[in-house]
């Protein structure tokens, strides 16, 4: 129920809710879906959001409150369904290497080690960590999108802030001391690059921000990563790759296979990264 209301109250009825029951069509679902794409969401998450509709609808149906679903075999996205194919310690640790020269790339190592998606991080906020205690607080994510009036700022931003998509996507996430000792030094940098910026710093109180306090697009850290994995990854003296080309969510399946290799149970990687147990097996995760 916590997933239907989820979709329901953040995306159908934001795109749907000017349209009377009797009234919808398939047509209105197929601009939902486009509207959905355009705004940064993926194919698991419209196949998701049309799920739910399809489903409040097909009792709508049996109510007899409209003859037929609309909801049914209407086109959705592609979506893929390959095995994650994390790296091994060692070609972790040289991305890791590569990407200290990168001024982003103090935002893999969390990603690598804690499980955090990539909007969860962009979205992590300074009050929300503690490194003393080596925890920090996962409550929201950014993603592509619009936020006409920011909340801290009063400004425009082409990214939105969402909750999680379920329960468990809100939770404790606990650091390691040589994460929670980079973090410390992010810190200490950031506050450099505030003082540099001095009335023109823009401060949202984030972790992983622009030089100038703004919001980082989650589309550009992707670019970023693909071009440090590239930079890393050179032909060794057979003209063989030296590193394996990966996402940036596989870094996220790396700390999943990281935990259960190490004989962390299965139910505590799950809430590390937010999901249910059974969306952890072996290096697959959701």
């Amino acid at each position: 129920m916590t997933m239907y209301r989820f979709y329901a109250e953040g995306r159908i009825r934001k795109h749907l809710a000017s349209v009377e029951l009797r009234d919808l069509k398939r047509p209105a679902v197929a601009a939902m879906i486009r509207a959905l794409v355009e705004a940064g969401d993926g194919p698991t998450t419209i196949h998701r959001c049309v799920a739910a509709l399809r489903s409040a609808l097909t009792a709508a149906v049996r109510a007899s409150l409209i003859p037929t679903n609309p909801a049914r075999d209407v086109e959705l996205p592609r979506r893929t369904t390959a095995r994650a194919n994390p790296w091994e310690p060692g070609e972790l640790a040289a991305i890791l290497t590569e990407a200290q020269t990168d001024r982003l790339g103090v935002l893999f190592e969390p990603l690598a080690f804690t499980g955090m998606r990539r909007g969860e991080a962009l979205a992590l906020r300074w009050d929300k960590v503690d490194l003393f205690t080596r925890q920090l607080q996962v409550r929201r994510q950014v993603v592509q999108g619009q936020t006409p009036i920011c909340q801290w700022c009063g400004g425009s931003h082409k990214v939105a802030w969402r909750e999680p998509k379920t329960a468990a996507g809100t939770r404790i996430v606990e650091m390691d001391k040589q994460t929670a000792a980079m973090m410390h030094g992010h810190r200490k940098a950031q506050q450099i690059e505030r003082d540099h910026w001095a009335g023109v710093y823009t401060d949202h109180g984030l972790v992983f921000a622009r030089e100038n306090g703004l919001p980082l697009y989650p589309t550009v850290v992707t670019h970023r990563f693909a071009s440090i994995v590239a930079r890393t990854a050179t032909a060794g003296p057979e003209g063989s790759a030296t590193l394996r080309m990966i996402e940036l969510h596989d870094l996220r399946h790396g700390a999943a296979s990281l935990g259960i290799a190490a004989g962390v149970p299965i139910e505590v990687v799950s809430k590390r990264l937010g999901v249910m147990p059974t969306r952890v097996v072996d290096s697959w995760v959701w």
